[in-house]
């Protein structure tokens, strides 16, 4: 027997997924997956820290025990490292976890509960590159609204990160400086903050362009009012200020 299935806001019914002995990075990067493949995914997946779950996530080999688990869930999830010629087992998850993978395998619990064959993956731009793309060198970040509640928690420094986001805009360089935090974990978490529509991005401004005295040789010289008649004229004229006829 599993947890059962209650209905989110969404309309869909929701599955909830536990994930334990993860890294950051790790589980900022399933957050960002899991906002990104609602469109594939049949069901309204919900990350919970207690309470019943239908899948956990392991990153250690064995789970310690859960506040509020009864049943067994549907499914269990492992992550591992790669290692060089190692056949990992169908339900083995690789670092750096990757967008099809994840979602392939929550797909499959979904299929196993429902029934139904899971929607087929889209042809246009992978998550993965548009998450990369999402994050240009140079750009600068701030949050629009206060992360939820289960964002914060899914990672040791989240709620730090968000809180030197909501003060100005940063770019990734200066907010791994300012908090103190990897910058490996600072992107993951940017780019879950970007999936779920949380962050302000401000692209990388260019160059301010040279100053007309900078101009190379060869520039044109300034050309002469037309009209050397009205106030600004005789204001010149007071002053001396006499344009040299053609």
């Amino acid at each position: 027997m599993t947890a059962p299935l209650a209905s989110s806001r969404t309309g869909k019914p929701e599955l909830r997924l536990l994930m334990q002995s993860l890294n950051d990075t790790d589980i900022a990067r399933v957050s960002a997956f899991l906002s990104i493949g609602r469109d594939r995914l049949q069901y309204d997946w919900q990350v919970v820290a207690a309470g019943e779950v239908h899948v956990l996530m392991l990153g250690a080999a064995e789970p310690s025990t859960v506040l509020g688990i009864v049943d067994s869930p549907i499914a269990t999830l492992r992550v591992t490292d790669a290692r060089a010629g190692a056949q990992e087992a169908p339900d083995t998850l690789v670092r750096p976890l990757q967008y099809e993978a994840l979602v392939d395998a929550l797909c499959a619990v979904e299929h196993k509960l429902s029934g139904r064959p899971a929607a087929a993956s889209p042809a246009a731009q992978p998550a993965q590159g548009a998450l990369a793309a999402a994050l240009s060198p140079g750009d600068r970040f701030r949050l629009r609204r206060w992360p939820p509640t289960a964002m914060l928690q899914g990672g040791r420094y989240h709620q730090r990160l968000a809180s030197f986001l909501s003060a100005r805009h940063l770019d990734l360089e200066e907010l791994a400086r300012l908090s103190n935090v990897a910058p490996a974990q600072c992107e993951a978490f940017l780019a879950a903050l970007i999936a779920a529509g949380l962050l302000d991005v401000k692209p990388a401004e260019e160059p301010a362009p040279l100053a007309a005295a900078a101009a190379p040789r060869g520039s044109p010289p300034l050309r002469p009012p037309t009209s050397d008649t009205g106030l600004f004229g005789r204001i010149r004229r007071s002053l001396g200020i006499v344009w040299p006829k053609k």
